[in-house]
């Protein structure tokens, strides 16, 4: 999970529905304006666990309060994220009807709160909250991390997270190795940078570049 931008032009049909009358049953046409302006928020990568969404099968509209507990918010720009089809995480858990019940106003929504101020992703794939966080801050770390289900010891989550990070630290590891035997040889500092920036849109990207700066700051 990590901080998005939204676009504040929203697709100008939703403002063309009125919850009070109209059911959630967008055409495909708008469904593909919704995509678009999505995807440049996104950059096709699930708001919730930064999974791969390019192909349609992989994603879906998501209603971050759910439209069966606040349907006044059905047709907001600001309820719409794009997110993976994992039935075990993300918006399918959250909503499924045999979840716990919870608060989605204690819940970090991407677009409004910065994610690295409460999660800490480490190399193993885990996901921890933050050691400084107060108990209101703290509840929002745990209720996210669970209402999504991201950090499910046995779910393919964690797997996911720790494989794509193993590439990038590897190329760490040698470039620091590197610096130890001679360091004039290469400018550790920018290839620490560089390397973050050749992973900053790539899949679970957040996770990938807290391991590289754990690694980087020892």
């Amino acid at each position: 999970m990590r901080k998005l931008e939204r676009n504040r032009n929203a697709p100008a049909w939703l403002q063309q529905y009125r919850h009070e009358t109209d059911k959630w049953k967008p055409t495909d046409a708008e469904k593909d304006e919704i995509w678009s302006c999505l995807i440049a928020m996104q950059n096709n990568r699930c708001a919730y666990c930064e999974a791969d969404i390019t192909d349609m099968w992989q994603r879906e509209i998501e209603h971050f309060a759910a439209r069966s507990k606040c349907r006044e918010l059905t047709f907001l720009w600001e309820n719409l994220f794009g997110v993976c089809r994992n039935k075990a995480s993300c918006g399918t858990y959250k909503d499924r009807k045999e979840a716990a019940p919870y608060d989605w106003s204690d819940l970090i929504k991407p677009d409004i709160h910065d994610p690295d101020m409460y999660l800490v992703f480490v190399s193993n794939g885990s996901i921890i909250p933050r050691h400084d966080l107060n108990p209101a801050d703290l509840r929002r770390a745990e209720e996210t991390l669970r209402v999504f289900n991201l950090d499910a010891i046995d779910g393919t989550l964690r797997k996911l997270r720790e494989a794509a990070i193993a590439g990038p630290l590897r190329s760490f590891e040698a470039t620091y190795d590197m610096w130890l035997n001679d360091p004039d040889l290469i400018d550790l500092d920018e290839e620490f940078q560089t390397l973050i920036d050749d992973n900053k849109e790539l899949p679970f990207c957040t996770a990938i570049r807290h391991a590289l700066t754990t690694a980087g700051t020892r």
